[in-house]
């Protein structure tokens, strides 16, 4: 039985969450009946970190999800490698190309969500989710309906959460401080800056000492750096991090401050070694974390509040552990990578 040619078109540089996403499905689907290939503009941090040895660099696609230029040179490689299924991840170029070409099976997935459009903007979105012809991943309830907004028919959407590799807990290293830590891109929509406004709070009111850790980098760095400097925070930047299980080895609380998340990989990270969670109670964050069982959840941007719930888990071992250890059992229960897969498979096969 030949194997099924499925190719994934990623157009993001960085190796953010979306970047995750397809490296878990390339390194897990079964290689005896996928033969995967991976489209990445040049640059790309995701070509080094998949186990898929067919790997296309294209120009017009870096970080951008549609250019002429992208669809052209995406047409030229379908053409030429003629897949059986395109996996466009934040692609709109290489979802254009596929049907052009005539390829079999479309299938998208969508990492954002966006905001709610109105007038002439809403009109053209809706028409080109009419016109292109693609199946829609959705890795959280509230990615889907984010998309049923958006136009899309609920019939050519599936929900497959995103998911991981179930662990067990990790024990707590001991130390004299809290050890506080904020994985994502140094971005704006990751919220770096409530954070900072947290850390102000926490540093004349809190009764143990403490350290945050800023995983990650991005264009703001320079900024958050020097905000860190003026006004003398506790807070170090670690830059982009490989091995991100020794980071959360030495956390004892991970935090989320993000103004938007389709689904966050880092929440479900922290969750999965046994680290209690803090975060802003967005709809697709509910989804993972249970409020006051496996972690905190704040109404959106009110840090005065973050830094309360913060403070309270600070100021209790047992609770850190009795949360971290809940949420390490709502991962193997709810976001089983193994079930991740088995859907993700018979989808695939769907239609061929």
């Amino acid at each position: 039985m030949s194997r099924i040619k499925l190719m994934h078109i990623i157009s993001d540089t960085n190796f953010g969450g979306a970047g995750q996403y397809v490296k878990t499905i390339l390194d897990n689907l079964p290689q005896t009946r996928y033969q995967c290939q991976l489209v990445v503009p040049k640059g790309s941090q995701l070509k080094s970190r998949v186990s898929t040895d067919q790997i296309f660099e294209i120009d017009g696609i870096a970080d951008r999800s549609f250019s002429l230029r992208g669809i052209i040179e995406t047409y030229r490689l379908i053409k030429r490698e003629s897949p059986e299924i395109i996996h466009a991840h934040g692609a709109l170029s290489g979802r254009i190309a596929a049907q052009l070409y005539g390829v079999r099976r479309i299938i998208y997935t969508k990492h954002t969500l966006s905001q709610p459009s109105s007038g002439v903007k809403r009109l053209i979105k809706h028409c080109v989710n009419k016109l292109l012809r693609a199946d829609v991943i959705a890795v959280s309830e509230e990615v889907k309906r984010n998309l049923l907004e958006e136009g899309i028919k609920a019939e050519h959407i599936v929900r497959i959460h995103n998911s991981i590799l179930p662990k067990s807990p990790l024990e707590f290293e001991p130390c004299t401080y809290r050890r506080i830590v904020l994985v994502g891109r140094l971005e704006r929509i990751k919220g770096h800056h409530y954070m900072l406004e947290v850390v102000k709070r926490l540093k004349s009111d809190a009764n143990i000492p403490f350290k945050v850790y800023f995983v990650g980098a991005g264009s703001l760095e320079s900024d958050i750096g020097r905000a860190i400097q003026d006004n003398n925070l506790p807070i170090e930047m670690t830059g982009h991090v490989d091995a991100i299980d020794a980071i959360y080895q030495m956390a004892d609380i991970v935090v989320n401050t993000s103004e938007s998340e389709a689904l966050p990989f880092s929440v479900l990270e922290a969750m999965n070694t046994g680290r209690p969670v803090v975060a802003f109670d967005l709809p697709s964050i509910r989804e993972v974390i249970q409020p006051d069982v496996t972690g905190f959840l704040v109404p959106p941007f009110d840090v005065d509040t973050f830094a309360k719930r913060l403070k309270t888990l600070m100021e209790s071992e047992n609770l850190m552990k009795s949360m971290g250890l809940k949420g390490n059992a709502r991962v193997h229960s709810n976001f089983n990578l193994e079930t991740m897969m088995k859907e993700m498979d018979q989808f695939y096969r769907e239609g061929l």
